[in-house]
C-alpha cells in the first residue's frame, strides 16, 4: 500500500507485502531478502519445535522403557521369591529336589516334560519313585495316592501363603497398580507355558 511516510533511515516509502513488514520489523537492512529472512525464521521455528518434539519423545521412550524394565525386575523379584517359598514348602514337606518332580510327574505334568529339564537319571529317578512308594505316595503302578495328591496341594497351598507377604503391606491402590504393571508381562510368559506346568502357574481367565 501506499503511504505518505517520510523517508528516512529504517523506513519505506512503500510497503508491499507482509513479508517485507516482517523483515523490516526483525531485521531491518534494506539489503535483506524479506522472503529469505521469513524462510530462515521459520527454519529456525521448526528445527526448535521438531528439537522440542524429538525430545519429548526421547522422554517418553525413556519412560516406557523404565516401566518396562521395572515391570520384568518387579516380576522377577517376586518369581524368585514364590520360588524360594516354593522350595521350603517342598523341604518341608520332607519331598527333596527329585521326588517332588517324580510326584508331579504322577499327577499331572508328564515325566519327558520333567526330568530331561532337570538333569536326573533314570537312575535317580526310579530310586526316587520307590522312596514315595515306601511312604505311600505312590501307588506300586507309579499313580499318585490320595495321600501324595494331598501332600502336594498342602506344599503349593504354603507355597501360596508364602508368596503373599510381598503384597501384604501395599494399599489396595498400590496392588492394583502392580497388577496392571505386570499383566502384559505374564500375558507374554503365558504363552510360552503348557497348562498345567512345572511351575504351578494357573491358566489366565482373561
Amino acid at each position: 500500500m501506499d503511504g505518505d511516510t517520510p523517508s528516512g533511515s529504517g523506513r519505506d516509502h512503500t510497503m508491499f507485502s507482509g513479508s517485507t513488514i516482517f523483515a523490516r520489523v526483525n531485521l531491518p537492512s534494506r539489503n535483506r531478502n524479506a522472503l529469505v529472512v521469513y524462510s530462515a525464521l521459520l527454519r529456525d521455528f521448526f528445527r526448535d519445535l521438531k528439537r522440542g518434539y524429538l525430545e519429548r519423545l526421547a522422554k517418553k521412550l525413556v519412560n516406557a522403557v523404565w516401566r518396562w524394565r521395572s515391570a520384568c525386575w518387579s516380576g522377577t523379584e517376586l518369581r524368585e521369591h514364590r520360588g524360594d517359598g516354593h522350595v521350603a514348602a517342598l523341604v518341608a514337606a520332607g519331598l527333596d529336589g527329585c521326588e517332588a518332580l517324580v510326584l508331579r510327574s504322577a499327577v499331572d505334568v508328564p515325566r519327558a516334560e520333567l526330568q530331561p529339564h532337570r538333569g536326573w537319571t533314570d537312575q535317580e529317578w526310579d530310586a526316587a519313585a520307590q522312596r514315595l512308594t515306601d511312604r505311600g505316595l505312590l501307588a506300586p503302578d507309579g499313580a499318585a495316592t490320595e495321600a501324595g495328591r494331598e501332600l502336594l496341594r498342602t506344599a503349593e497351598a504354603a507355597t501360596d501363603q508364602a508368596a503373599e507377604r510381598p503384597w501384604r503391606p501395599l494399599s489396595p491402590e498400590q496392588v492394583a497398580a502392580l497388577v496392571h504393571l505386570l499383566t502384559p508381562l505374564t500375558t507374554a510368559c503365558a504363552t510360552a507355558l503348557r497348562f498345567p506346568n512345572p511351575i504351578g502357574l494357573p491358566k489366565p481367565t482373561r
